[in-house]
Parts: C-alpha cells; sequence; structure tokens
C-alpha cells in the first residue's frame, strides 16, 4: 500500500484514539467554573487547529492540545495553589507558551532534547509507551486508577475481552508486518461491539448534525494583569517548564528534535501553546495517542491533515464522536505503547548510571500518570549521577540544562 493510503489510515487512527478528550477535558474544566458547552467547542478547535499546523509546519503526524494531564496540572497548581483565576490562569499560560516559543524559533529548545544522552532518551521513550498501555487497559476496563496507583478491574466484563482479542490480532497481524491491519482491526471490533449490543447508534436528545456550542464565553478572556503580581509569573513558570517536560517528552520520544523535518515540532506545538489561550484553552501539548497513528507509517503530513479535518467535523456532530468506544479504539493505544516500550532496548545495561536513570524515566509516568514528572527526575538523577561520579565528558549541554530545568519543576 502506497505511502498517501498509509497516512490517511493513520490519520483515522489518530482520531479514533484520541477523540475521547472531546468528552474528558470539558468535563474536567467544568471544576474551574467553565461553560461546558463552549470548552467542548474549545478544546475541538485547538485540537484540531494544533494537528493541522503540527503536519504543515513539521510534517509530522502528532495530535497536539490539551491532555488530561495538563488540565489536572492547571487545577491543581495556577489555580489551587497560587489561587489565579481561570482568565488569569490563561494569561499566565499565554506567557510561557510564548517564552517556549522565541526558544524553539532561535533553536536552543531543539538544541536542548537532541543532545539529551540517549539512554535518557531511551528512557523517556519507554516510559511514555508504558503509559500508554496503562492508558489504555485503563481505557478497556482491566485497571482502575482508583488503586494505589493501579489495581485490577472486574475481569467479566465482556468488553473488556473483546478489547483483549483486538489488542492480540493487532499484535499478530504486525508481527506477520502487517502494520496497516490496526485500522480494520480498530473497525471489525467496533462492529463487533454494536453487533454484542455493547454500542447504541443513537444518542437521546441529540441530533447528529448541530451548529457548535458558541466560543463566546472563553473567547479572549486573559487577564493579562496578573503578569504584574507575583503569582501571576510563579504561575507561568510553572506552566513553562509543565509544558517543556510533558510535550518534550513526547517529541523526544519520536526522536524528533534529532532530523530536519522533525526538529520543526518544538516549533508547531509551542506555537499552538501560545496562541490556545485566546480561545480559552490554558495551554496545550504533543499527545502520545497520535503514535496509534504513526505506527503504520506513510506520509505523517496527510495523516495529520486527515486527522484535524475528522477533528474539525466533530466540532458539527457531538454524537458520532460517541459511537468510538474505548473498547474498539483504546488497543490502538495499548499496541503502540508496546511498540515505544521497545525503546528500551537502547539504554546501555552495563552503565548502571544509565540504567538507574532510564529505569526512572520508565516507571514514573504509569506511577504518577505524567511525562512530565518522569523526564524531570530522570534527568536530575542521570545529572548527579554523572557529577557524583566525576564522569564529566558525559554532563553534555542538554542534560544540564534539563536537570536544572527538572529541578526547578520538581521544586514547584
Amino acid at each position: 500500500m502506497n505511502s498517501t493510503l498509509r497516512g490517511i489510515a493513520a490519520g483515522f487512527i489518530m482520531f479514533a484514539a484520541s477523540a475521547y478528550l472531546l468528552f474528558a477535558i470539558p468535563g474536567l474544566l467544568v471544576q474551574a467554573g467553565v461553560n461546558q458547552a463552549a470548552a467542548f467547542t474549545m478544546t475541538v478547535t485547538t485540537i484540531g487547529v494544533g494537528t493541522l499546523v503540527m503536519g504543515l509546519v513539521a510534517r509530522r503526524a502528532i495530535v497536539v492540545g490539551p491532555s488530561l494531564t495538563l488540565i489536572g496540572f492547571i487545577l491543581a497548581v495556577p489555580v489551587g495553589v497560587f489561587g489565579l483565576s481561570f482568565g488569569q490562569t490563561l494569561a499566565s499560560a499565554a506567557l510561557a507558551g510564548a517564552v517556549l516559543l522565541l526558544l524553539s524559533l532561535s533553536g536552543l529548545r531543539g538544541m536542548v532534547m537532541s543532545g539529551l544522552p540517549d539512554e535518557l532518551k531511551a528512557g523517556v521513550t519507554a516510559g511514555v509507551g508504558l503509559l500508554l498501555v496503562a492508558n489504555g487497559l485503563e481505557r478497556i476496563g482491566f485497571l482502575t486508577s482508583g488503586g494505589s496507583p493501579w489495581s485490577v478491574g472486574p475481569l467479566d466484563e465482556p468488553r473488556l475481552w473483546l478489547s483483549a482479542a483486538a489488542v492480540l490480532l493487532m499484535l499478530g497481524l504486525m508481527v506477520r508486518g502487517l502494520r496497516m491491519a490496526v485500522l480494520p482491526v480498530v473497525i471489525l471490533t467496533l462492529i463487533a461491539g454494536l453487533t454484542l449490543g455493547f454500542t447504541n447508534l443513537v444518542l437521546t436528545g441529540h441530533t447528529f448534525l448541530a451548529v457548535p456550542p458558541s466560543l463566546e464565553p472563553l473567547l479572549l478572556i486573559l487577564d493579562f494583569t496578573v503578569l504584574t503580581t507575583v503569582p501571576g509569573l510563579m504561575a507561568s513558570g510553572a506552566i513553562f517548564l509543565f509544558l517543556s517536560f510533558e510535550s518534550g517528552a513526547v517529541i523526544t520520544a519520536r526522536r524528533l528534535s534529532d532530523d530536519a523535518g522533525g526538529g520543526k515540532a518544538p516549533v508547531a506545538d509551542s506555537l499552538i501553546m501560545t496562541t490556545a489561550p485566546l480561545i480559552g484553552a490554558p495551554g496545550a501539548v504533543a499527545l502520545p495517542h497520535s503514535s496509534a497513528g504513526w505506527l503504520l507509517g506513510g506520509d505523517e503530513r496527510i495523516a495529520a491533515v486527515v486527522a484535524a479535518i475528522l477533528f474539525g467535523l466533530c466540532a458539527f456532530s457531538l454524537p458520532v464522536v460517541g459511537q468510538l468506544q474505548d473498547y474498539a479504539t483504546a488497543p490502538a493505544v495499548i499496541v503502540a505503547g508496546l511498540v515505544l516500550c521497545t525503546g528500551i532496548r537502547e539504554i546501555d545495561f552495563s552503565d548502571p548510571g544509565a540504567v538507574s536513570a532510564a529505569f526512572v524515566a520508565v516507571l514514573l509516568p504509569p506511577l504518577t500518570g505524567s511525562f512530565a514528572a518522569g523526564f524531570a527526575v530522570s534527568a536530575v538523577l542521570l545529572f548527579a549521577i554523572r557529577l557524583l561520579s566525576l564522569d564529566l565528558p558525559k554532563l553534555t549541554p542538554g542534560l544540564i540544562v534539563t536537570a536544572l530545568a527538572g529541578g526547578a519543576y520538581l521544586a514547584y
């Protein structure tokens, strides 16, 4: 199958794997007093435009938009700790995004990420993969976050076994070199779920085509006066560090700072980080769910454009999005996570320092639910090990800068 068709299929998978955020993000933002209907339009607009920009600027198949971890961080730190209103938080996020955009345009951000030691990149890659696996297992019901931090859910749920069969089928076909089989398996799983009565085709009280809710409650509500206060600047610094590590982990996992085309990925995501607050999004990050699409191969620019178009269409048909059930789409996320976990092979297991840092980078994301924590802690740990062992040649500029930023992030 040619590159164009693979790209189109990858775009559908990227969309299907990430569409659940269109419901989850607005539900979280309600806790900050945000209008839920407007939050839906904000989310679908941010993700659609962000993915399109990533495709056209960096030519990479990455979904860009607000994540559940980002919204949780916003509610916990800028709103919870510093006491900012949502409008003030948006202003702080815009400043953080602008600084990241300047660093990306200057090439400094890309240089830092590409200059990271290979063992740290490998650990971060596997950590992103392991968190994707955990996220997928939670979405199909095998894991529940009600435990400490995870516990096994009820195993007598038919949807769970349908999803498990889909995962095994995807893996089996991919071993045979049939990466394109991911999309047909998702479709067949959805059809099987419909046949077994897992999904209702009609959502009561909704029409399948409707005008999107107005963005007016969230449009241009930024309160820049907060940037003249210490809490406002501290909140902006916290958001800056969070966005750097959370989005940087996905870019690092895909080695997008290491090649000519992908080197534009930091520019693309920081451009959305800067502009998203204008419509009420407190930032944006590169979302790892897109890995469920790019594992198919093909033209990544086409994949990003297709996914962006599908997200845009969702603004006019919310009930259609509701048909993309987790039992059908999460298996693709699990498989993508397993593929990323193979990055651990790049670690030099003869180097105790490398193994220790990589181990932390792999385990912390699923334990904390955040890429940022694993990335920051592993960078600080590797820096400390290299410094204490006087292994100065391995203290690269990328590691030093990342470790210092990681220390500042952890201090928050």
